[in-house]
């Protein structure tokens, strides 16, 4: 699709028509206070940090999430994907889906 980007609607696929719809739960892992950061600003900025993620990849220590809330959330969406389009809904993007809704972007 060209031009369309992430707000293009109304796309095709296999004959059918589809729409792109936005979902905050397929979005990347929020790390927090590390977000932008690289591992050696990290280690850095905030030496204990890294070492308790080390320890325990559960820690949330940065103010960001878990791999367990990135996977709960990711799942439930999924599921919500799957019902909402009938089972017709195909992850394409981080943040988005595409399924055979009628709803807005």
């Amino acid at each position: 699709m060209r031009g369309g980007g992430a707000h293009a609607r109304g796309a095709r696929c296999w004959g059918r028509r589809l729409e792109l719809r936005k979902d905050a739960r397929f979005k990347e892992i929020n790390r927090g206070r590390w977000l932008g950061l690289t591992r050696e600003d990290i280690n850095r900025d905030f030496p204990d940090d890294m070492a308790a993620f080390l320890r325990d990849p559960e820690w949330k220590g940065h103010g960001g999430e878990s791999y367990s809330d990135l996977s709960a959330r990711v799942l439930a969406g999924l599921d919500d994907a799957m019902a909402a389009a009938r089972e017709q809904a195909r992850p394409v993007a981080r943040g988005c889906w595409w399924g055979g809704g009628s709803g807005p972007c």
